[in-house]
């Protein structure tokens, strides 16, 4: 994970991944025949854990969808300032047009569980009559880009302009604005 953070897809080498594990070229081939498939098990280590995380919180907090939201969007954050997500997340990305085998993993392991916590967080607030809703779908998919944006630009043009979004409060806005856009109804 650190190599491809620190040098990308194309200047990280099978051999100083093998060098950095501590083990032979040959026995990194043995577990991933290819670069691809390396970097598509980084995909699968970064996810499914905190899938299951993401998973309890939801069914153990108690307080409104809009806290919920809130809380998620910290968690995610948090768990992408720990292991250089951010530099992944943009390697990943620059390299799914290359990579169907690449860009099927990411789909499966990444955005559509992502997308059907979203769903399940809307239809929570739903069922609470926190929000009026009918296709929670789109919605979903505006909280996942919205909060991969602070992602995206303080990895990208933020780090490029010297103006990083403060993401504590970038969170807590945008919760609140898909918060609000949902409590209006205003897809019905």
């Amino acid at each position: 994970m650190a190599l491809f953070a620190e040098r990308g897809f194309e200047k990280t080498r099978i051999v100083d991944i093998a060098r950095r594990a501590g083990v032979s070229h040959g026995t990194v081939g043995l577990y991933f025949p290819t670069k691809e498939a390396l970097l598509r098990g980084v995909i699968e280590r970064m996810a499914e854990p905190q899938m299951d995380e993401v998973e309890r919180l939801i069914d153990a907090f108690e307080g409104s969808t809009a806290e919920l939201l809130e809380t998620l969007g910290l968690f995610w954050w948090t768990h992408c300032q720990e292991e250089s997500v951010g530099a992944i997340v943009r390697v990943v990305e620059a390299e799914l047009g290359n990579f169907p085998e690449l860009a099927e993993t990411y789909r499966a392991r990444v955005y559509d569980p992502v997308i059907r916590l979203f769903v399940r967080i809307v239809e929570r607030g739903v069922a609470r009559g926190e929000y009026r809703c009918d296709d929670p779908a789109p919605h979903a998919e505006l909280g996942f880009g919205g909060l991969g944006y602070v992602l995206d630009w303080n990895e990208g043009l933020g780090r490029v302009l010297n103006r990083p979004i403060e993401a504590r409060r970038y969170i807590r806005i945008w919760a609140h604005a898909l918060a609000c856009g949902l409590a209006s109804g205003a897809d019905e």
